[in-house]
């Protein structure tokens, strides 16, 4: 129990540093930031949900004692309960047969869930910080106004219609860059654990979640909320997002799977994930990968011809 509560504290602690170290401003703010959940799935992982339930509430309270308790129930509604519930979804399991066998919670689940744990939290964090594309465009304009006169007419109305665009695209991009954190770090967390020889469930294999036929409801949904007022809106952006973000995770796990057997394959998915980072359109491709996957099934396919 004691060591239970230490790695509880450090884990605690150590997501509050790496959001403190986020919030600088500097370019390895957001790397930084984006691994806040990491401890805690690890924690998870590797020692339990119990260990992580007092991680979640050992950060919380850091940062209520350093900010203030707004601050501390965003973090935790955004950041530390999502990667604790997923987390804790992963080391369920029960006893079937004879009660010898060992049935995990579906990775496909998990999946699911995060998928549409995004939609909902992300539109209502949205909605609880009554945002406003149109109020922020204006507010935008206004700050940039003065570097803006110094271009020539053309120039100044491309710039400010991109500006438009990237602000009205805001609720689609956070749960975007929500979902792909939160998988990230689980993904992640899996691999810490296993390498330290503390996981609690032996072969989850993230890569291979799959989503239901029914996920295409998602964004039809989605499509409909976004022509009504807000709040409806903001919930239709995000699920929107979070669909096209489900199907690049896909596209990724996809890639990993068709490289297990390649020598150079740290190299190929380094590369793949750098131009990805750098270009942003290669993520156009990923996408046309999971969406491939998901109808063709590449990777049952795949692995069938391996065994």
């Amino acid at each position: 129990m004691q060591n239970q509560i230490i790695i509880s504290f450090l884990a605690g602690i150590t997501s509050v540093l790496l959001l403190a170290a986020g919030l600088t401003g500097n370019l390895l703010a957001f790397p930084f930031m984006a691994l806040s959940p990491l401890p805690i799935a690890v924690a998870a992982f590797g020692w339990g949900s119990k260990t992580a339930l007092f991680a979640v509430l050992f950060s919380a309270l850091s940062i209520l004692f350093i900010a203030n308790i707004e601050s501390a129930a965003i973090y935790a509604l955004i950041i530390s309960l999502p990667i604790l519930y997923l987390a804790h979804c992963s080391g369920l399991s029960r006893n079937i047969g004879s009660y010898q066998d060992v049935e995990w919670f579906p990775i496909n689940d998990i999946f699911l869930r995060a998928v549409l744990i995004c939609a909902v939290l992300i539109g209502g964090l949205l909605i609880l910080a009554q945002f406003d594309s149109e109020e922020l465009t204006k507010q935008a304009l206004q700050i940039f106004s003065k570097d803006f006169a110094k271009l020539d007419t053309e120039s100044r109305q491309v710039m400010e219609e991109a500006l438009r665009i990237q602000i009205a695209l805001t609720p689609y991009t956070m749960a975007m860059v929500w979902l792909l954190i939160m998988w990230g770090n689980l993904h992640l967390a899996h691999k810490i654990a296993k390498k330290s020889g503390q996981n609690q469930r032996p072969n989850i294999s993230l890569d291979r979640a799959e989503l239901p036929f029914w996920i295409f409801a998602l964004p039809s949904v989605g499509y409909l909320l976004t022509t009504l007022d807000v709040p409806f809106s903001h919930i239709g952006a995000t699920a929107i997002g979070a669909f096209f973000m489900a199907f690049i995770l896909l596209g990724f796990n996809c890639l990993h799977i068709l490289t297990l057997k390649i020598p150079m394959r740290p190299i190929l998915l380094a590369t793949a994930y750098l131009l990805v980072i750098i270009f942003g359109l290669p993520i156009f491709l990923i996408l046309g990968l999971g969406i491939a996957d998901f109808f063709f099934k590449i990777r049952h396919r795949f692995l069938l011809d391996k065994s």
